[in-house]
């Protein structure tokens, strides 16, 4: 079976481009309930921190 290939370009998509660079990743497959406790009192205090007052 033979597949589609085409080369990327800048522009070519141009909803991804914008989104890309302000996206964030966040795990979620914690094995340890406690880290994952942390890591959201962290994103938590993070997004304070942009919030208005």
């Amino acid at each position: 079976m033979r597949g589609v290939w085409q080369k990327y370009r800048p522009g070519l998509c141009p909803n991804a481009e914008y989104l890309q660079p302000r996206m964030i990743q966040m795990k979620t497959n914690y094995w340890d309930a406690e880290e994952a406790k942390r890591q959201a009192r962290i994103l938590e205090k993070t997004v304070r921190e942009f919030k208005p007052s």
